[in-house]
């Protein structure tokens, strides 16, 4: 007598017979609850920095307002040489800048 391939034979005669692989795979992988994200703490301390920091002002009114007090009262005085070295500062470092890009 031979036996050829193992159709409808189980190894337990007790056991259920399988079902497929997908419905196996469908029933171990948890239902879907919606989106969900998980943000560190470090990511969400990046997010609280970038809110403080965009909610500081660009300009300061507080010294415009100083500056623009002492342009009408006659009392703004602008030391010219530290006008000057500022803007001769700038220049060379925009100079470098171009240099070291190209």
């Amino acid at each position: 007598m031979k036996i050829r391939g193992n159709k409808g034979i189980q190894a337990n005669p007790l056991a259920p017979a399988p079902t497929s692989t997908h419905d196996v795979e469908e029933a171990q992988a948890p239902a879907p609850q919606g989106d969900q994200i998980d943000i560190s703490s470090t990511s969400r301390q990046v997010q609280q920095l970038k809110g403080a920091v965009a909610s500081i002002p660009d300009v300061r009114l507080d010294k415009i307002d100083g500056i623009k007090d002492q342009v009408e009262d006659g009392t703004y005085h602008v030391e010219s040489e530290k006008l000057a070295k500022a803007v001769v500062d700038e220049a060379l470092e925009d100079a470098m800048r171009r240099s070291s890009a190209g």
